[in-house]
């Protein structure tokens, strides 16, 4: 009997402080000792080597206005710093609060601090066990400072919920890519791709541009982030366009179309519009929506050591353009259409290939991962060097375009 109540006893005790050292652990991580961060920006340090940028949300533990609190005003704080973990170290200090970045949506770059070797940082946020892998990486033309003090939620109530729907406007619009940590961080370690990011900008009157020197067919669809002529009351953030990157470093910009070119190349389109010159009356355009099929081919060739690559996007169209002049279309002339849809568009995914082995010398396009099937050894395939062998590469682009619907 004594045995038992000992063992009682025991018993007692063991819960007792399993369950004193959980409240300890509450306590440590309660809400109140929190704080959130919901983006976070990189730049070159004025008096250090980088400068830290914390978006932090400004939700209440007991307000009852704490989603408005968090819309209206999410607060950013800056440090300068030597690394990641001592800028979150002396925030801390400051803040006397924890920063968690387990709900950080957004990782943001400059283009200064972009066209340096950023790996270190990539592998740090990956090392990073707070940091969720499918945080978007976005590359800024201006400062990430500045464009996160302009970043405010559009037609959303919280600012994180902004910054999850920023990148799905690739879903409709072909004009930007959804490009996470993950994904970034597997191509820059990879020896036959290179990775790209979200392109961003603050939109304001002065970084308008007008492109005189293209037709106006080609002017809307010619805008990077920052350039449209969108006019609101305040300055504004936008996303369209991508940041293309040799190895770990930036070195281009690609334009809204050329990001559309980006996504048919690698199959990764929903659905786009294509605006082309309207061949049955002069000065005039036709929009056609494009949704891909499941007959897109891609293929690589190795001969004499020189890539030729062939790619075969196919798509099924509406046309959306109506007016008076519209012609009753009749079926040879949409096969006229579809014949000029095609020819348009096999010169525009051409440009932009010759763009990204030439200028960009870097296959963001995943060719790399035709070509190494030729290779039985991995020793010869880095002898290779492909993103050498990228910059002599030929193109053939065939696609095709079925006119389903007018």
């Amino acid at each position: 009997m004594i045995q038992k109540i000992k063992k009682f006893i025991i018993a007692i005790v063991c819960v007792a402080l399993v369950f004193y050292f959980l409240l300890q652990q509450y306590n440590l991580y309660d809400i109140d000792n929190l704080a959130y961060v919901i983006a976070l920006g990189f730049d070159v340090g004025d008096n250090n080597i980088l400068k830290l940028s914390f978006q932090i949300s400004a939700l209440g533990s007991s307000s009852g206005e704490s989603g408005k609190a968090q819309s209206d005003n999410p607060k950013v704080n800056t440090v300068e710093c030597s690394s990641l973990e001592n800028g979150i170290n002396i925030m801390n200090s400051y803040l006397s609060k924890d920063l968690n970045l387990a709900h950080c949506k957004m990782i943001i770059f400059s283009e200064e601090l972009a066209s340096m070797d950023i790996s270190d940082y990539i592998y740090t946020l990956v090392n990073n066990n707070q940091i969720r892998s499918d945080s978007n990486i976005l590359i800024s033309r201006c400062s990430a400072e500045y464009f996160l003090n302009n970043s405010k939620p559009v037609l959303e109530s919280l600012a994180a919920r902004y910054y999850e729907t920023v990148p799905l406007s690739s879903e409709y619009t072909g004009y930007t890519q959804n490009v996470t940590l993950k994904q970034f961080f597997i191509k820059m370690s990879c020896k036959y791709q290179n990775p790209v990011s979200i392109l961003g900008d603050v939109n304001s009157s002065e970084s308008h541009s007008e492109f005189s020197d293209l037709t106006n067919i080609e002017k809307d669809s010619s805008y990077k982030a920052g350039q449209t002529n969108i006019n609101h009351s305040s300055k504004e953030v936008e996303t369209i366009g991508l940041a293309v990157f040799k190895n770990e470093s930036l070195v281009g910009e690609l334009t809204a179309f050329e990001t559309l070119c980006h996504l048919m190349v690698t199959n990764q389109i929903n659905r786009a519009q294509l605006t082309i010159p309207n061949p049955f009356v002069q000065n005039e355009s036709v929009t056609l929506l494009l949704k891909p099929t499941n007959n897109f081919k891609k293929d690589v060739k190795i001969v004499n050591n020189t890539p030729y690559i062939s790619v075969s996007p196919n798509f099924e169209a509406n046309i959306l353009t109506s007016n008076k002049h519209s012609p009753n279309l009749n079926p040879d002339e949409i096969n006229i259409l579809e014949q000029y849809a095609v020819s348009y568009l096999n010169s525009k995914i051409n440009e932009y290939l010759y763009k990204t082995s030439k200028q960009f010398k870097s296959d963001i396009d995943e060719f790399g991962g035709y070509a190494s099937k030729y290779f039985l050894y991995t020793k010869d395939w880095e002898d290779f060097d492909w993103n050498s062998a990228y910059e002599n590469a030929f193109f053939n682009v065939n696609s095709k375009i079925r006119i389903v619907s007018g």
